[in-house]
């Protein structure tokens, strides 16, 4: 890749002349002011997927001012920022094949806000400068471009060949975040679906939030990919990372990235077993409807293209009656059940921004018998293909339209805007995917879960912080096979079953099982050095 980019006068050059010279760039009009520039005003920054452009006085204010450190604080942060955004399109450079990989080589703008600090500011400039603004940045560059920016109360937006950081600022680590945010709504149709595009009535908020943009922070105890971030064992933070450490030397193509989402299944999968267990072998009818909660579909007329086929998911409380029918794990996926710890009752729009639970689990496998799955099933589910089949044949095929020729054959057809198209069914991508092997997808479910339990007998010890013990007490624990793991786990869910729940219940203080689960998720993803292994012997 590195050679294709020194190849000037070329589309895979990310020399920034070269990219705004081009004849596919719209703001042929940057070229004479940027090269005329009086002061150093204006940062800009170039990677194989997008062009950024920001003011230095984005980031003035009282810690930051004009004649203190201004200057090298916006530089040392744009060259982080620059190596941040490479590193995130390293990663997908990596995972997809060929096509999607010339489709990268393209021109996102991306503009910081026309939000100006002074040497008083506190914090972060939040005034919005227009054209007529006497500052450097907009005087000799903005203003003479002359692109109008809509500034709104977001934290940012895309609108396919653009985005607008608002609220978050290009250079913070949170806007890198917001990079693989608001990239994925530019780039998930074409490119990371491999040119199928969005699952009809899958929204874009569902492509991005929880599925392919990166977590917020390390410690998000969220099933997702850090595609951007590079941590430190060394950092603060390190004690609580439940994220990969560095994406550049974990994902070197895309059955890195099946291997580790894989890998982090057989903890998540065999952790949720146990708590299963737990659950329907200790607790009564009352102590299983305060610790579980049902999912199910509901079908709304979209108001968009008027179908009733897209899937909202709708959690609820479960009933006594409901709650004696959980008498073996099975039972758990048959009546699609998941925690009640981290998912609320009520209803999950689509398009929503959700995010699926490390330590909060969803036995269900509820499919949509319609067409396409609800916002929070479609993303566990679609992560557990891609840790089954990987990227390419796995996620895509679920969240993609790759599958509508062979739905039009079928006869299984919408409207969409006057136009017939191919319905994808949950039922065609489980046959498809698979082949025909799994009838349902509680019978896939039902295998992945087995697929862990055959394999039990062949946990790796490891050791972890005890969580039982109170701070500053770095006490632990060594477990050397399941049978103890399993122990320990039915002491949490009593814990928890016989425990006071307040009404600002926080399941990272509050529950036992979270934070027996989380020290060994934490043990085990370093034990295993991010995944890189399986927590079973004579298992890759």
């Amino acid at each position: 890749m590195k050679t294709k980019q020194g190849l000037v006068g070329t589309k895979y050059s990310i020399g920034v002349y070269d990219r705004i010279t081009s004849d596919s760039w719209k703001y042929r009009n940057m070229v004479l002011p940027l090269l005329t520039l009086p002061e150093r005003s204006v940062f800009v920054i170039s990677t194989i997927s997008s062009l950024g452009f920001g003011a230095y006085d984005r980031y003035r204010n009282k810690e930051h001012q004009a004649n203190g450190d201004l200057n090298s604080f916006v530089e040392k942060s744009a060259h982080e920022t620059a190596e941040r955004q490479r590193d995130h399109y390293d990663y997908w450079y990596r995972i997809l094949d060929e096509k999607g990989r010339e489709k990268l080589y393209r021109n996102i703008l991306l503009y910081d806000a026309y939000k100006f600090g002074t040497d008083h500011t506190e914090g972060k400039a939040t005034e919005v400068a227009n054209f007529d603004n006497p500052n450097p940045a907009m005087k000799h560059f903005f203003g003479p471009v002359g692109n109008k920016v809509g500034h709104n109360g977001h934290g940012a937006y895309a609108t396919g060949d653009a985005v607008y950081y608002m609220g978050y600022r290009m250079l913070d680590k949170d806007g890198a975040i917001t990079y693989t945010h608001e990239m994925t709504h530019d780039s998930d149709q074409d490119i990371y679906l491999g040119g199928y595009g969005r699952r009809s009535g899958l929204g874009p908020e569902f492509f991005a939030k929880g599925l392919l943009q990166a977590p917020d922070q390390p410690s998000d105890a969220t099933i997702t990919i850090n595609s951007i971030l590079k941590h430190k064992t060394s950092d603060s933070t390190e004690g609580q990372r439940l994220q990969v450490l560095d994406p550049t030397t974990r994902f070197n193509d895309a059955a890195d990235l099946q291997n580790y989402v894989h890998n982090m299944f057989d903890v998540v999968y065999m952790l949720e077993y146990l708590e299963g267990q737990s659950i329907v072998k200790q607790l009564d009818a009352y102590q299983k409807m305060t610790a579980l909660r049902k999912i199910e579909n509901k079908y709304v007329k979209d108001p968009a293209d008027g179908n009733d086929v897209y899937a909202t998911n709708v959690v609820k409380n479960l009933t006594e009656d409901e709650a004696k029918k959980l008498t073996s794990f099975d039972s758990l996926i048959d009546n699609n059940i998941l925690s009640a710890r981290e998912y609320k009752a009520g209803t999950y729009e689509r398009n929503g921004y959700f995010t699926i639970k490390l330590f909060a689990p969803i036995f269900s496998a509820l499919s949509s018998e319609k067409g396409t799955p609800g916002d929070l099933m479609g993303r566990r589910i679609a992560y557990e293909l891609l840790a089954a089949k990987g990227f390419k044949d796995g996620m895509v095929p679920y969240i993609s339209n790759q599958y509508e020729e062979d739905a039009k054959q079928q006869g299984q057809t919408i409207n969409l805007y006057g136009k017939e198209r191919g319905l994808v069914t949950d039922e065609l991508v489980l046959k498809k995917v698979f082949d025909g092997k799994y009838k349902t997808w509680a019978e896939f479910k039902t295998a992945m879960y087995q697929e862990r339990v055959d394999q039990f007998g062949n946990l790796k010890q490891v050791t972890f912080k005890d969580p039982t013990k109170r701070w500053p007490s770095y006490g632990t624990k060594t477990i050397n096979n399941v049978d103890e793991l399993q122990k320990l786990m039915d002491e949490a869910v009593l814990q928890d079953a016989t425990g006071t729940r307040w009404s600002n219940y926080n399941p990272e203080i509050d529950s036992a099982v979270h934070k027996l689960k989380r020290a060994i998720f934490k043990a085990y993803l370093a034990q295993t050095n991010d995944f890189r292994s399986s927590i079973f012997e004579n298992k890759k």
